[in-house]
């Protein structure tokens, strides 16, 4: 199974490697190829660390699992070219998971219009207004 991981200019680091322990972490005996795609090779991260992605996005275009880390800042719209990703990965049937603050992405290609989400715990306010037609469960960790 591939799994694109889409990191972004200011992506905090931990939010960045949590789904590369997870999926691709060393010791794992699995089949899955994971890899980092940004809309350009380098990218800085929130920590002041400058990362080198091997792939641009559009690498995520050929993955069975397309994954938006924890988004930067809740009131930023994530950028276009992103969204149109996890809108892609949808259309060919992939899977697109939003991480935390990446359901943001998510609820803006429209995917989780009149569907149940959950972000993170202190942007729930702010994704219930910008997204009225998504089902917030403040409740959940995971949906």
């Amino acid at each position: 199974m591939d799994i694109a991981v889409i990191a972004y200019e200011g992506i905090n680091p931990f939010m960045l490697s949590t789904p590369l322990a997870v999926f691709g972490g060393a010791g794992l005996s699995n089949d899955h190829r994971v890899f980092v795609c940004a809309e350009a090779n380098r990218i800085s991260t929130s920590a002041g660390i400058t990362l080198e992605t091997p792939h641009l996005l559009d690498a995520a275009g050929e993955a069975d699992v397309v994954i938006l880390p924890g988004w930067r800042d809740a009131s930023e719209a994530v950028p276009p070219a992103i969204v149109e990703q996890l809108r892609s990965a949808h259309a060919r049937d992939t899977v697109a998971v939003g991480l935390c603050l990446g359901a943001f992405g998510l609820a803006e290609t429209g995917l989780l219009d009149g569907r149940r989400a959950t972000t993170h715990w202190a942007a729930v306010e702010a994704f219930r207004d910008r997204f009225p037609a998504v089902q917030i469960d403040p409740t959940a960790i995971v949906v």
